[in-house]
């Protein structure tokens, strides 16, 4: 499987797929799943709770479940005191339907960032701009002799 591995595509910034919406979108089903009233912060508990505890998975402070569990934790003082199992199936609840929403959905250009079409200079063929020649870098050795 491996030695038909042609490349390895890596999405750090959204700019391919709409991980931050599938994950708010992911937060408001979860919050509904669980019969907490959709106050509209669903969202905004679930970023305040990620940006807290996942970096502290970062700087070694406990592990990628622990982490996990935390943020369910934080999300709702109704899950404060849940035991690990509990808050480790609450999570997949969370992430299950990521995979699909990911694999499905184009990804939705923010209205406030500009296409990647737009963020890149426009190229023609017959606007093809060289670099500087060895003599024009100084590179060339042999003219200063």
């Amino acid at each position: 499987m491996i030695a038909d591995l042609r490349g390895v595509l890596l999405d750090l910034d959204g700019t391919l797929l709409d991980h931050r919406g599938a994950a708010d979108r992911a937060a408001i089903a979860w919050a509904r799943q669980l019969g907490l009233a959709d106050d509209g912060d669903s969202v905004a508990r679930w970023r305040q709770a990620e940006s807290q505890h996942y970096p502290q998975f970062e700087r070694g402070e406990c592990s990628f479940q622990e982490q996990r569990r935390r943020r369910v934790r934080a999300f709702s003082s109704a899950l404060a005191g849940i035991d690990d199992a509990r808050a480790d199936a609450l999570f997949d609840d969370y992430a299950a339907p990521l995979p699909a929403e990911l694999a499905g959905a184009p990804r939705r250009r923010r209205a406030d960032r500009p296409s990647l079409r737009q963020r890149l200079p426009r190229w023609r063929p017959d606007e093809r701009r060289r670099g500087p020649t060895a003599r024009e870098a100084g590179g060339d050795r042999a003219a200063e002799a």
